[in-house]
């Protein structure tokens, strides 16, 4: 057995990695929720009304996908002891 810790990935490696999660994470919400917009406004003949509701949704669905991204990434703060 080998007690060799494995070496962190080198940090561009890591900056690839999260801009690619956040791409991701903002893209992904937003397609997927305005096709299902336009589905349905085409079905039920309301043009913009699902479109703007569905983007709305993305919007908010993304803010709170990318809190959880960040704070995923980011330490926690250490509480101050006086």
């Amino acid at each position: 057995m080998d007690n060799k810790q494995k070496a962190p990935p080198s940090l561009p490696f890591n900056l690839w990695v999260v801009t690619s999660e956040i791409g991701f994470t903002i893209a992904v919400p937003l397609v997927i929720l305005i096709l299902i917009g336009i589905k349905v406004d085409a079905a039920l003949s309301t043009t913009p009304l699902f479109i703007i509701i569905s983007m709305l949704v993305s919007f908010a669905l993304t803010f709170v996908l990318l809190h959880r991204l960040i704070k995923r990434y980011t330490p926690a703060p250490e509480s101050k002891k006086t």
